[in-house]
């Protein structure tokens, strides 16, 4: 897919996770009838835009790997000559033959395919696809040690010292770091509001509202937080670590 723009594929991003995880694909020629066969298809992307495609961390995406190309063959002697030349070399017998013996001679057997290589271009993408604001609260709400049915109120400067720490633990710029005022109209949405109590601001909000909130944003999967869990204790702690231990394997 060449010259990927995030606008032209946003309504076909469902297809394309098929795509990539389907064992089989049809095949649907002109006038000759539909042909299942065997997929073994990869798809490579290549884009100029920063955020050609989004990266939908919240699910645990298993699908995408992401690097940033060199800029080195941008340097004037890999000219037009330099192309033609390297493309004919690549159509000779001789090289399709060498090329095949060495890929045959690669050791498997302990290679994991279904370990992604997590490259700071992929760390980016993330970053760009998904408010942190949205990340912090799904920490906030992971959490709780009440039910998340039970209204709360926290301390507005105690959330904002948890926010800062918690973007130099996952390396999230702070943009208003020293400046709590745009921390607070960052982190406001249609549920979670500013409270005076005895003089103290705090951060109010309906911990269910929050993360329903969230789900229609699709900042986050439903089947991510299992909310029954937060419900009992005795199996809330054993939640909590799993969810941060899935937090930090985001990044």
């Amino acid at each position: 897919m060449n010259e990927l723009e995030k606008m032209q594929v946003k309504d076909i991003q469902g297809k394309i996770k098929t795509f990539v995880s389907e064992d089989t694909i049809t095949v649907n020629q002109k006038f000759v009838r539909p042909t299942t066969v065997l997929n073994v298809a990869r798809l490579i992307m290549a884009t100029n835009q920063n955020n050609g495609i989004t990266i939908d961390i919240k699910s645990g995406d298993r699908r995408t790997e992401a690097v940033r190309t060199t800029e080195k063959y941008l340097e004037k002697k890999y000219n037009h000559a330099f192309w033609t030349a390297l493309q004919a070399h690549f159509k000779k017998p001789i090289f399709i033959s060498a090329l095949y013996d060495y890929l045959n001679e690669i050791d498997l057997d302990k290679y994991n395919f279904k370990e992604r290589c997590d490259s700071e271009m992929f760390k980016e993408l993330c970053r760009q696809n998904t408010p942190k604001e949205a990340l912090f609260w799904e920490y906030i709400l992971n959490g709780l040690s009440k039910s998340i049915k039970t209204p709360l109120n926290i301390n507005g400067k105690e959330l904002f010292e948890k926010y800062t720490t918690w973007c130099d633990e996952n390396k999230f710029n702070k943009d208003y770091s020293t400046d709590i005022r745009k921390f607070y109209t960052k982190i406001l949405n249609k549920k979670v509001s500013l409270v005076k109590i005895k003089g103290y601001t705090f951060v109010k909000f309906n911990p269910a509202e929050l993360l329903e909130f969230m789900y229609e944003k699709q900042w986050i999967e439903r089947d991510e937080i299992d909310i029954d869990t937060f419900n009992t204790k005795s199996k809330q702690q054993k939640e909590e670590n799993d969810l941060d231990s899935e937090f930090e394997n985001y990044f």
